[in-house]
């Protein structure tokens, strides 16, 4: 996502967030021809690289352009991260039936479209962060893995595990303002 990198974007936002922008853009799946026959992803399709809007039931959000929901996407974290999206407290997410798990078993790990429930203490942290923000985090938590290693490779030296503070890594903003992607 070379919009993430551009001098507007590392200017007006920290490294932490766009890290985290980069990260949940693939792991919703935004891209042009990934699916079987090459179609692109349902978040590609509504300009949508964080799935915001779109549900489980096969809803979806179309939104104007990519950087309205890149924008959009920023915002929902430093939202999160701040309690503004969801209250700090305690949570329960219901168990519930997916339709889309159903129809689409390979990208949750699941055959039968039934997705566990969740509850616990909301006070930022990324674990129940990920685990309300995407169904299939319930099942198989990639969403920290993604961010460990992202954030690692771009030298962040705090702790990174399911406790670590959202707002920690929204806030992360080092000298080194372009995202490392990759090791050489």
């Amino acid at each position: 996502m070379k919009i993430i990198n551009s001098s507007e974007y590392v200017q007006k936002y920290t490294k932490g967030v766009r890290m985290l922008v980069t990260i949940w853009t693939n792991k919703e799946g935004f891209c042009k021809a990934c699916k079987k026959g090459g179609t692109p992803s349902k978040s590609y399709e509504t300009f949508n690289p964080g799935n915001i809007g779109n549900t489980d039931d096969g809803s979806t959000n179309k939104l104007t352009n990519f950087e309205d929901g890149v924008e959009r996407l920023i915002k929902y974290f430093i939202d999160a991260a701040t309690g503004k999206k969801w209250s700090f407290g305690y949570k329960k997410i219901p168990p519930f039936w997916s339709i889309d798990v159903h129809r689409n078993p390979s990208n949750y790990g699941r055959t039968n479209g039934y997705l566990p429930g969740y509850e616990g203490q909301y006070n930022g942290e990324i674990g129940y962060f990920t685990k309300k923000y995407a169904t299939g985090a319930r099942v198989s938590n990639t969403g920290i893995s993604g961010i460990v290693t992202l954030f690692s490779l771009n030298s962040y030296t705090g702790e990174l595990n399911g406790n670590t503070k959202l707002i920690d890594l929204v806030n992360f903003n080092p000298p080194d303002k372009k995202i490392i992607y990759n090791v050489k």
